[in-house]
């Protein structure tokens, strides 16, 4: 991840990464704890594709919601690369 020289209009909120992949702004939340780069709150595109292409086995749900809601209440569904 390089921090230099990225143009603010490419800085995007976690509720614009969540919308962009069709997930809720939770999930970005999540990805966020388990070690997606968001300095200072915001994060590029290119960030978010690095880091789920280095976390293939992520799945929303598990983690830090786990321990809130009980074992095995999250989904299993996998976030997808693809661009909408």
């Amino acid at each position: 991840m390089s921090v230099g020289k990225i143009s603010r209009g490419l800085l995007k909120t976690k509720a614009e990464i969540a919308k962009k992949l069709g997930v809720s702004r939770y999930t970005v939340r999540e990805m966020e704890l388990q070690g997606c780069p968001f300095p200072a709150g915001r994060s590029t595109w290119e960030w978010v594709r690095e880091w789920m292409e280095e976390n293939p086995h992520f799945r929303p749900g598990h983690g830090f919601l786990e321990t809130k809601r009980g074992a095995g209440s999250g989904t299993s569904a996998r976030l997808s690369l693809e661009r909408p």
